[in-house]
């Protein structure tokens, strides 16, 4: 399972409207159903262009490279 952005919905299938479809993401991994779209966002800058991503479980994607986007209400210094 995995739940792509609307950037990437977009540019593999021309619609937003994808739940269901399959994507082959590795090749060395069968192709996963996508069970969500989310919005396009931005990653590195503001103002930047949406890039197309695919986000999937840990447990069902391992990579060592991860990266998690949090938000909080208070300064993130002091968290």
């Amino acid at each position: 399972m995995v739940v792509v952005n609307e950037t990437f919905a977009q540019r593999a299938f021309g619609s937003t409207d994808v739940i269901g479809r399959t994507v082959p993401l590795r090749s060395n991994m069968p192709p996963l159903t996508i069970v969500g779209v989310a919005r396009a966002a931005t990653y590195y800058e503001l103002g930047e262009d949406p890039v197309p991503q695919a986000y999937g479980s840990v447990m069902q994607v391992y990579q060592p490279d991860l990266t998690f986007l949090i938000k909080t209400a208070a300064d993130p210094v002091l968290v």
